[in-house]
């Protein structure tokens, strides 16, 4: 009994996995104070880390990002300056080329080109082909007719260098005649036109003076005695433009010993292939008489 109110008289020890807790030991404290010191670094370390880690990846990230955004910057720069000068082009430097071809195509009949053409040369032409150009009064070589080419012929082949001859034993024939093989007249009317001419109807003898018609391969021109004599043509005008040139004449009819002026003529001439061809001629009659 003696023990037991012995026992109840003295305080217990409370004792905690070998740790004497109600031990006022003065290192207890400043254990625990140095566990959780350890664990706070331990976590504060962890959390830095971590921190660390996070934001070097968000920086990584980051980075990537405004690398992309930029590329994608440089190639919208790059499409827009693309779009910009094609713009540029089709509204203003297209538009300007195409309008310096445009007025180069529209004004071409308007820009002289130098063939090398003087007036001597047109004069030598019209001096040797005086018999076409002072007896046809009117042609147009758009249009050729068979009597555009019985005219041409006519005289083509009493201005060539062929001899007058008698006629004889020859129902068509008048007086004196002229002949030429037919490839030769050919080609020579279509040294005049500038195209090759193939046929020729010759079946008209209506002809009182002059008469033309065809004999085996030959085209015979044949005349009664006669005089005979063309208008008066004084040149007023050559013009020159290109390779088109266009002659004036003044006309007149010899009365007695006067000229009449009674009209003029216009004869247009093409060069090409180093030649002049006849490619109009107009008479305009403004006095008959």
């Amino acid at each position: 009994m003696s023990n037991s109110k012995k026992n109840k008289g003295k305080k217990s020890k409370k004792v905690l996995d070998g740790i004497n807790l109600s031990s006022k030991n003065k290192n207890f404290d400043s254990m625990i104070k140095d566990i959780r010191k350890d664990v706070i670094e331990d976590e504060l370390k962890k959390g830095k880390e971590i921190e660390n880690q996070s934001y070097i990846e968000s920086r990584s990230i980051h980075d990537q990002i405004q690398s992309i955004i930029s590329i994608l910057f440089t190639i919208i720069v790059f499409i827009l300056i693309l779009v910009l000068i094609f713009v540029l082009y089709n509204n203003y430097l297209k538009k300007d080329l195409k309008k310096e071809i445009d007025v180069i195509e529209v004004c071409k009949d308007y820009i002289n080109k130098d063939y090398g053409i003087k007036e001597d040369d047109v004069l030598t032409f019209i001096y040797n082909e005086r018999s076409i150009i002072y007896n046809i009064l009117k042609f147009d070589s758009d249009s050729i007719t068979n009597k555009d080419l019985i005219e041409f012929s006519k005289y083509i082949i009493w201005n060539s260098d062929s001899e007058y001859t008698e006629c004889i034993d020859d129902e068509y024939c008048l007086d004196t005649k002229k002949e030429m093989d037919i490839e030769t007249l050919y080609s020579n009317l279509a040294s005049y036109y500038d195209k090759e001419i193939k046929y020729l109807n010759i079946s008209d003898f209506s002809y009182d003076l002059i008469r033309i018609y065809k004999k085996d391969d030959k085209v015979i021109l044949t005349f009664k005695e006669m005089e005979y004599e063309t208008l008066k043509h004084d040149l007023i005008k050559i013009d020159i433009k290109n390779n088109q040139i266009e002659v004036y004449f003044a006309l007149s009819k010899r009365i007695g010993e006067l000229y009449n002026y009674i009209g003029y003529k216009k004869v247009n001439l093409k060069y090409n292939k180093k030649n002049f061809y006849i490619t109009h001629i107009e008479t305009n009659k403004v006095n008959s008489d």
